[in-house]
């Protein structure tokens, strides 16, 4: 393994001093706010945090030449009595990313970290971190397992020069699955299963084994082999005021993960899951999954939640935890992400094998619902395309 010569950024709430990025000396201030857009906010959503005991690795690439990557953790509640605080630990690496040192940054992320800052002893002086020997690194806080797909495609993306950025999530104590007997904070527990809980909803577990091992439909059964198969896996279970609230919505989630992930089944190469996303976030999410794709990549979008009909032409959109409804009743549209932005998105990837998954109802607005003649959401013209998309 290589030697790691790191520079490092904290986010947290601190006494007295609320939220805060703390860093080293040599980090530029330019790459504090990068490390606040690409990271902090990107995988925070502070409107539907995760539960106790997340954690999750992060590696975010700016430039060929500098890399951030580090750890999340949902550290419980500040001084304040504000709940679901976030700790993120980044560590930043100035050189040319190859082979070999991502290698041993998986390593690291597998570890965990070796330093950790109290909230209550709050330090403006953080110092650079040196890792020598992993094998020898005593982790302050446990690490996250970073998946064989999610390495596979990250060489894919670093042979041919594209910058990389990912996120592997353990789940929270109350995502786990009943029947959990291990301590979710010793490190031993950052096994690839853990990232997939055990859902206990045998007959759509299996509905969707037999329907992905389906000879008709297989995905292995186009006439090119894809490059990699990845699925974006999107659920929003609340929304705000005006939205029934969707219980089931992380079951679906961890239910297609599985099966996608499962190699005796879809064997998928990279899936990833975004859980109530604000509309910034998500939009940002499609976007970063969509580009830097191959023409032969298979590329899934899945969406669990409530659809909005917008007019009585079947344009329609997508609900965000930040979806509501105005003091008359309407949806404020600014809060929803719009089937015209994902098909522009779609279209602007490479990748002509595209699939999108639309789990969900659709709820009319005023102008929708007063037109008797709406036939419903109009998905060959809003969400169709020239790429092998349903």
């Amino acid at each position: 393994m290589l030697t790691l010569d790191l520079g490092q950024l904290v986010y947290t709430s601190f006494p007295d001093q609320g939220f805060q990025t703390l860093s080293s000396a040599d980090v530029p201030e330019e790459v504090k706010q990068v490390f606040l857009t690409q990271v902090v906010y990107k995988y925070w959503n502070s409107y539907a945090p995760p539960q106790p005991g997340y954690r999750a690795a992060y590696l975010a690439q700016i430039s060929p030449e500098l890399t951030l990557f580090g750890w999340m953790y949902n550290q419980g509640d500040d001084d304040l009595g504000r709940s679901h605080i976030p700790y993120f630990i980044a560590y930043c690496l100035s050189g040319v990313l190859d082979n070999p040192l991502l290698d041993t940054i998986y390593a690291c992320l597998e570890r965990g970290p070796v330093t950790f800052i109290e909230r209550h002893r709050v330090s403006s002086d953080l110092h650079r971190v040196v890792i020598d020997q992993i094998d020898d690194l005593q982790p302050t806080l446990p690490g996250v397992m970073i998946p064989s797909g999610t390495r596979a495609r990250c060489r894919l993306l670093l042979n041919k020069g594209k910058l990389l950025n990912f996120s592997v999530a353990i789940p929270g104590e109350s995502e786990l699955a009943n029947g959990k007997e291990n301590d979710p904070q010793m490190p031993q527990e950052t096994s690839a299963d853990a990232l997939v809980p055990d859902v206990d909803n045998q007959p759509l577990l299996s509905s969707l084994e037999r329907l992905l091992e389906s000879p008709r439909i297989t995905l292995d059964s186009m006439t090119r082999v894809p490059t990699t198969k990845n699925a974006l896996l999107i659920g929003v279970s609340h929304c705000e005021h005006g939205f029934e609230p969707l219980p089931g919505v992380q079951q679906d989630i961890a239910v297609m993960k599985q099966v996608l992930e499962n190699p005796k089944i879809a064997a998928f190469d990279e899936v990833q899951t975004l859980l109530n996303p604000n509309p910034q976030i998500l939009a940002e999410s499609l976007e970063s999954f969509c580009q830097d794709r191959d023409i032969d990549d298979l590329l899934v979008v899945y969406f669990s939640g409530h659809g909005v009909v917008l007019d009585d032409h079947g344009r329609f959109g997508l609900t965000t935890s930040m979806s509501r409804t105005n003091s008359k009743g309407k949806v404020v549209r600014s809060t929803l992400v719009s089937a015209d932005l994902l098909q522009d998105i779609l279209n602007d990837s490479k990748a002509e094998r595209q699939v999108v998954v639309l789990d969900c109802c659709y709820r009319q607005t005023d102008t929708s619902a007063n037109n008797p003649h709406l036939g419903g959401v109009n998905l060959p013209q809003y969400l169709g395309g020239w790429g092998g998309r349903l």
